[in-house]
């Protein structure tokens, strides 16, 4: 899959945001059908490791995700809990290589983890969106913020393939 443009994934964020109910019920039952282990992979990660007040914001962003790659692919391959499994174990292991030493600074781990990743403004735009949640704060507790990231980069990991 070719890059997603910044101005591309923000109109799609905004054309989620306005459609009908109906459509955003049948794109979850697609969800659901179509890659069943994303599907439950991002209601657990939401359920346990977001804060109770912010629970559904991994699912929502993880489910937008999906529809971008969903809308430019006609032949997604089928993720299983495997897939998934393996790429989270890879993000979780570069982030500690990175830490390793030094003073960790999410940002710049970030910046390091793939200087080549293809879908590095879709990752700075999710990353950026999630630091919004709160208002008058600039992110979620580190923890559960650098693990919101890893979840949805690993998603797009096993989309992005």
């Amino acid at each position: 899959m070719q890059t997603l443009a910044r101005k591309d994934i923000e109109t799609a964020w905004i054309e989620c945001l306005k459609a009908p109910a109906a459509d955003a019920k049948k794109w979850m039952e697609d969800l659901m059908q179509e890659q069943p282990a994303i599907d439950a992979y991002l209601f657990s990660a939401d359920e346990h490791f977001c804060p109770s007040d912010e629970r559904g914001v991994v699912f929502l962003l993880g489910f937008f995700i999906y529809k971008m790659y969903v809308d430019r692919h006609d032949d997604l391959k089928p993720i299983d809990y495997t897939d998934l499994k393996e790429a989270e174990i890879e993000n979780i292991q570069k982030l500690y290589e990175l830490a390793e030493g030094a003073h960790f600074h999410f940002d710049e781990a970030m910046a390091k983890l793939e200087p080549n990743y293809r879908q590095m403004p879709l990752l700075n735009w999710l990353k950026d969106h999630l630091s919004s949640i709160h208002p008058g704060s600039d992110r979620w507790p580190d923890a559960n913020f650098r693990l919101a990231v890893v979840h949805l980069k690993t998603v797009m990991d096993c989309l992005d393939q």
